[in-house]
């Protein structure tokens, strides 16, 4: 999907971007083209660039709703600067400036470690923006300066906003973190992991307690990509996927509840790892 500026646009809440581009707006938009026509103009005036990060409010769509979601979603040049979000004092949106300040330490932490090279962390609540703090370094060999309105290259953007609905269940008490997964997919609750015995081969154990909501959201549930090549583990995942592909519709239902009939092992025991994994795609489908 496509991201093209236009502060013109009306809102809807659901469409997601998960490759975020820019366009030129004078270029690529006249305010009557449809989507697939911007999509197709936007592509020949090239230019591409990645947008700067955002982190509050829905995403405005463009023109008149189509009948499914369009190839280009829409959105302000700079939600900031051009004062579509207001910058208030913590304490008028309910945070404490004080914590703020604490967060702003242990973000330059981050920096000072070498944990990250630069950061920028918004936080926004009631569509206004209570912190928006820049840390480090854009270039590690010029030493030039992140700014907020640094330029960003943004993926995976569906994870954070499945998490923070799972958070919005948390609060509404519709859900808790440590309840285990098979509350909701009752196929993962007798799960196994896969452990290397001396011989080179590999054996399964049963896992020493249940995947929880916690493990999800951390990728520490012992899930996987199927990514590392070399994985006997990964191979299983692999050739579940394409399995997938090819005897089903691409419905996130469907492809979890298969997922977790087939009972493919863990990489490790729930909580005790990290792993990237299709640990957030469970969530959506738990949400």
């Amino acid at each position: 999907m496509r991201l093209l500026a236009n502060a013109d646009t009306p809102r809807h809440p659901k469409y997601i971007v998960d490759t975020v581009r820019h366009f030129p707006l004078e270029e690529a938009h006249d305010g009557n083209a449809s989507p697939p026509q911007v999509a197709a103009r936007a592509t020949e005036v090239g230019n591409v660039r990645s947008y700067r990060a955002l982190a509050a409010g829905t995403l405005p769509c463009p023109g008149k709703r189509p009948g499914r979601p369009p190839d280009v979603v829409y959105l302000p040049h700079h939600p900031i600067s051009e004062g579509i979000m207001q910058t208030v004092k913590p304490e008028s949106v309910g945070l404490s400036s004080a914590r703020l300040e604490g967060l702003k330490s242990t973000m330059q932490q981050y920096v000072d470690r070498g944990t990250f090279g630069g950061i920028v962390s918004l936080i926004a609540r009631k569509e206004k923006v209570a912190h928006l703090e820049a840390f480090g370094w854009q270039e590690l060999e010029t030493r030039r300066p992140i700014t907020t309105d640094t330029i960003f290259q943004i993926y995976s953007i569906t994870k954070p906003i499945t998490s923070t609905a799972v958070m919005i269940l948390c609060e509404e008490g519709k859900i808790r973190l440590a309840d285990p997964v098979s509350r909701y997919i009752p196929e993962f609750k007798d799960a196994r992991v896969m452990v290397a015995c001396p011989d080179g081969d590999s054996d399964l154990v049963p896992a020493r307690r249940e995947m929880t909501i916690h493990d999800l959201l951390t990728n520490s549930g012992g899930l996987s990509y199927g990514s590392e090549e070399h994985s006997a583990l990964d191979m299983l995942y692999r050739k579940t996927f394409e399995r997938q592909d090819k005897e089903m519709e691409p419905v996130l239902e469907k492809r979890i509840l298969d997922l977790a009939r087939t009972q493919l092992p863990l990489a490790f025991h729930p909580g005790t790892d990290f792993r990237y994994s299709i640990s957030i795609d469970v969530l959506g489908y738990i949400v």
